[in-house]
């Protein structure tokens, strides 16, 4: 009953129901465990195991409900019931092989996180969720690493549009630059011209951006992408993938695309900017 606080097994039923304190005979089993049971949700099963005085342990449960694709061992072999039920059927009365804790600031560090654990339980053996499936971790960064190279590929051709756009502003107005200097504008000046103009229109792209892009992440953080046509299961390490994919809006999720579209609009400005300061009055004036 106290699952739900620490992970969202409880929200990947596939049939039936999550288990429940006023049931205390209702169980709730994998979907691959079910498959080989031929067990659906209102189905009896006898649970046989080595209680920890010795005895055997059986009894007889009720198929509460059955999981969605979570993990391999999951699948396979996982049987939740209340706290109470299984203490009485295991003849273990009191204590824990396990406690699992959980962030209340998921963004809050890691390792942080775990030295507060270490110092919070002197004795015991802490590991956080990196250490237990450090295959799963690899993946994860790897994907991070995959995430700016295609960010940076994306914005290098960014880049280019923007160069080749304020090329095009420049040369258009290369008599209009000629008579600026004439009249004795310093190419400070000119330069910071170039660099406003390349600045206001990244500030536009960030908006229009923000708004189109912010209001689709916080309309699929609700309703989410339904994936299930294309993957009605898969797996990743041995952890399953939900089909139904959330988005999850951060500081970083709009801060990074933000950060990246200033850099790379103030780099393509450089050399436009430095063409107009460059240029000689006469000839400017007299350009065709």
């Amino acid at each position: 009953e106290n699952e739900p606080r620490v992970t969202l097994l409880n929200r990947h039923v596939l049939s039936g129901e999550w288990v429940a304190e006023a049931d205390h005979k209702g169980v709730v089993i994998g979907k691959k465990l079910a498959h080989s049971l031929g067990a659906k949700p209102g189905d009896e099963i006898v649970l046989v195991s080595q209680s920890a005085d010795g005895s055997t342990a059986n009894g007889l449960y009720i198929v509460r409900g059955v999981l969605k694709s979570v993990g391999e061992a999951i699948d396979r072999g996982g049987l939740f019931m209340v706290g109470s039920e299984f203490r009485k059927l295991l003849a273990v009365p009191e204590g824990a092989h396990e406690i699992a804790v959980a962030r209340k600031d998921k963004t809050a560090g890691l390792s942080s996180a775990t030295e507060t654990a270490v110092r919070a339980a002197p004795g015991y053996e802490v590991k956080n969720w990196r250490q237990l499936q450090p295959l799963v971790a690899k993946i994860l960064d790897n994907m991070v690493v995959e995430l700016y190279l295609i960010l940076f590929i994306a914005y290098s051709t960014v880049g280019m549009i923007v160069l080749n756009a304020m090329l095009m502003n420049v040369f258009e107005r290369i008599h209009e630059f000629g008579v600026m200097k004439a009249v004795g504008m310093s190419p400070a000046r000119v330069f910071a011209v170039i660099a406003v103009e390349a600045v206001a229109e990244g500030l536009l792209a960030v908006v229009l951006s923000l708004a189109g892009g912010g209001a689709l992440v916080l309309h699929y953080q609700t309703h989410g992408i339904d994936l299930s046509k294309l993957m009605s299961g898969g797996s990743v390490a041995s952890v399953a993938m939900d089909p139904i994919w959330n988005t999850s809006p951060t500081p970083v999720v709009f801060g990074v695309p933000v950060f990246f579209m200033f850099v790379t609009v103030c780099l393509a400005a450089i050399y436009p900017a430095l063409k107009a300061v460059n240029m000689r009055p006469l000839d400017a004036i007299h350009y065709q």
